[in-house]
C-alpha cells in the first residue's frame, strides 16, 4: 500500500510495497508517485498514466488495466493487480490517494502457460489429419466441440450447426449410439470401434473411432473425448473383395 498527497508526493508506504518497489519509507517521503511506483503495460512496454492524476480529476476509485507491470528500483519485474482510490477529509474533499497492490507475477506466468498450452492444443486438434470431437456421454449424446477435419467429414458447416446435432442424429441406427456409449462407460476407453454412420445428408459412412471418459476431480464423467477416421473406402474394397471370392466360387 502507497498513500500520497493531492500534490502526488508520497506520504506513506508499507514493508510490501518497500519490497515491491524496492524503496524504503524514509527514502520515498515526499517524492513524486511517479518516482517511485513506474508501471508500464507489459504487452507494449509504454508507461502506464500516472494513476494518482486520474483519481484526482474522476474522484472515484479505479482499477489498473491488465498486464501491468511495476518495475522496481533495481529493475525487477513484477506483474501488479491493483486498485486507486482517493482519501477525503472530513468534509469531504479529496486530500490524497491510497494506492492498494499485490504481486500476481507467479498467476500471471501460469495463466500465460495455461493460454500457451491451450492454443498449442487447439492448434494441434484443428491441423492433425483425423476427426476430433467431444461430447456428452449420454444415450444420445450431444456434441461439445469438433475440429475442422471431423466438419469436413459430415458435410457441416459450422461448429454452431454441429451443436444443433445430437450425437445419434448421425448413426444409421440411432440405437446404436446408446450402445457405444454403454461400452466406453463400461470399459473407460474403446480404440478402433467400426461404426455405421451418415453424413449430415444421409449418405452412409463407416468409420472407426476411438473414445475415453474424462473424468473431473471429484472422479465425475465429465464427457467423452474421441478421434475418428473415415474408413469407408476400404470397407467397400472389402465388401467388393468379399463379392468377387463370392463369385469365383460359383
Amino acid at each position: 500500500m502507497i498513500t500520497t498527497d493531492k500534490d502526488g508526493s508520497i506520504t506513506g508506504m508499507n514493508p510490501v510495497a518497500e519490497k515491491l518497489t524496492g524503496w524504503t519509507e524514509g527514502e520515498a517521503q515526499c517524492r513524486p508517485l511517479t518516482d517511485i511506483f513506474k508501471i508500464i503495460y507489459t504487452r507494449t512496454r509504454e508507461s502506464v498514466k500516472n494513476p494518482v492524476e486520474q483519481v484526482l480529476k474522476k474522484g472515484e476509485i479505479i482499477g489498473l488495466a491488465n498486464y501491468t507491470l511495476l518495475i522496481s528500483k533495481s529493475g525487477t519485474e513484477h506483474h501488479i493487480a491493483d486498485s486507486v482510490a482517493p482519501i477525503r477529509d472530513a468534509n469531504g474533499k479529496i486530500s490524497g490517494v491510497v494506492l492498494v497492490f499485490r504481486d500476481i507475477t507467479e498467476e500471471y506466468r501460469l495463466r500465460e502457460a495455461l493460454q500457451d498450452s491451450e492454443a498449442r492444443y487447439r492448434s494441434f486438434v484443428n491441423n492433425i489429419p483425423i476427426g476430433i470431437y467431444r461430447n456428452t456421454p449420454g444415450p444420445e449424446g450431444r456434441f461439445l466441440m469438433a475440429n475442422p477435419v471431423f466438419l469436413d467429414i459430415f458435410g457441416i458447416d459450422n461448429e454452431k450447426e454441429l451443436l444443433d446435432l445430437k450425437v445419434s442424429d448421425l448413426y444409421v441406427e440411432p440405437n446404436e449410439r446408446k450402445v457405444f456409449a454403454a461400452k466406453v462407460l463400461e470399459k473407460n476407453k474403446v480404440t478402433g470401434v467400426e461404426l455405421k454412420l451418415k453424413k449430415n445428408d444421409g449418405t452412409p459412412i463407416w468409420c472407426s473411432v476411438t473414445a475415453y471418459v474424462v473424468y473431473d476431480k471429484n472422479k465425475t464423467i465429465k464427457y467423452f473425448d474421441c478421434a475418428l477416421e473415415d474408413i469407408t473406402d476400404r470397407k467397400q474394397a472389402e465388401e467388393n473383395c468379399v463379392n468377387m471370392k463370392s463369385y469365383s466360387s460359383c
